[in-house]
């Protein structure tokens, strides 16, 4: 005999009797449409939540969300140890295959790219090149242009080329070309050494070139033109043009389409003060980076009291990059500080030879190694050549 089965009444008729109380199936069907109706109206009613204008419309939020804490940047790391800075314009003479034989150094700095005479062609300061400050508003003729880029071979290069004339060709021609086709040798050299060089952009005379280009592509076309000739590891842009919002924004763009492009670490060179950089040069370090700049390292120019001053001038200075450190974590999105040192530079500036002896070369280099800086350098006076020695061979 079967078992017995679970089953709820039924009717009459055979089929399964409806509970007290429920509606009969097709009024049930009815009263859900309805409710899902009367639903969607609702929601579409609903007033629409307001988004944060965080980015720029142009700029992808992608470019404005901060590094994670301590993780590293998305081009390569760039210069090591200690980087040489060198003036290719103003010191024609200037041997970088000798230099480095002489010195044992790896990395250079070369410097100043500003604009030529013809729009967005980039140009080595010289001698006769006039301060930024008392640049005129059409470029001046003095900056010893660079030969032009011609076909890089280089496919992941912008686009657009700069553009050239006459009179560039002619000053490109001869023993300047021949000087540009020796150093971008001796870089080559450099690079399969293990080192390399980096052009450093702007600077205390002429004009930037972020100011004289129109258009962002335009810029990365200058700036690209200049790192494939020439072979550079690297950018350094020594911005003097913090008020100058438009520029900031310009290279930015061109930055990254540069970046985009290759992987190009970007430095930006700022002077130190005694409480860090100045805001001016934080707000655009923010903006910098707001427009899509990937900054791999800021770079201090600190000025080191004469020798006979107090006691502590260099603690001093190492208060000062201590306060931009925190600076340059805020800019970079980091929450712990001690994750910026590795992106910060330092480069003493010497008014005199004596300025830096040995003993201070030590302390220095010390103080670099143990916060993990990213680098030293030196500009104004030549030191003694041991203390350049101290600086490049306790770092390497």
């Amino acid at each position: 005999m079967s078992g017995p089965r679970l089953s709820g009444p039924r009717s009459s008729g055979g089929r399964r009797a409806r509970p007290d109380g429920t509606l009969p199936r097709p009024l049930a069907y009815l009263a859900a449409l309805g409710l899902a109706g009367a639903t969607a109206v609702s929601v579409t009613l609903l007033p629409a939540r307001a988004l944060p204008d965080l980015v720029p419309p142009s700029v992808s939020p992608a470019f404005a969300r901060p590094r994670p804490p301590g993780a590293p940047p998305s081009a390569a790391t760039g210069p090591a140890s200690f980087v040489r800075f060198a003036e290719p314009g103003r010191d024609p003479g200037f041997d970088l295959a000798d230099d480095a034989r002489r010195t044992g150094t790896r990395w250079y700095a070369l410097a100043h790219l500003v604009a030529g005479s013809a729009p967005c062609t980039a140009a080595w300061t010289t001698t006769s090149t006039p301060p930024s400050a008392d640049e005129a508003p059409t470029p001046a003729p003095s900056p010893t242009l660079l030969a032009d880029p011609g076909t890089t071979g280089d496919e992941s290069a912008p686009v657009e080329k700069p553009r050239t004339t006459a009179t560039d060709e002619e000053a490109g021609a001869g023993g300047e070309e021949e000087r540009e086709r020796a150093l971008a040798t001796e870089i080559r050299t450099l690079r399969d050494e293990g080192g390399g060089a980096g052009l450093v952009l702007g600077g205390p005379r002429g004009r930037d070139l972020a100011a004289a280009c129109p258009t962002p592509e335009g810029l990365a076309a200058a700036y690209g033109a200049a790192v494939s000739r020439l072979g550079a590891a690297y950018l350094d842009v020594e911005a003097r043009d913090a008020a100058d919002r438009p520029a900031v924004v310009r290279r930015a763009r061109a930055l990254r389409l540069l970046q985009q492009q290759r992987r190009l670490p970007v430095v930006f060179t700022l002077p130190l003060h005694e409480d860090g950089l100045a805001e001016r040069d934080v707000a655009m370090l923010h903006q910098s980076r707001l427009y899509g700049a990937d900054i791999t390292t800021v770079n201090l120019l600190a000025t080191v009291e004469p020798s006979g001053s107090s006691t502590g001038r260099l603690r001093r200075v190492a208060s000062a990059v201590r306060a931009a450190v925190r600076q340059v974590a805020r800019v970079q999105g980091l929450d712990d500080p001690a994750d910026a040192w590795r992106q910060v530079a330092l480069t003493p500036v010497l008014d005199d030879a004596a300025d830096l002896d040995e003993t201070d070369a030590r302390a220095l280099a010390a103080f670099a190694a143990r916060n993990d800086l990213a680098w030293l350098s030196l500009r104004g006076a030549e030191p003694e050549p041991a203390v350049a020695r101290v600086l490049a061979h306790t770092l390497a």
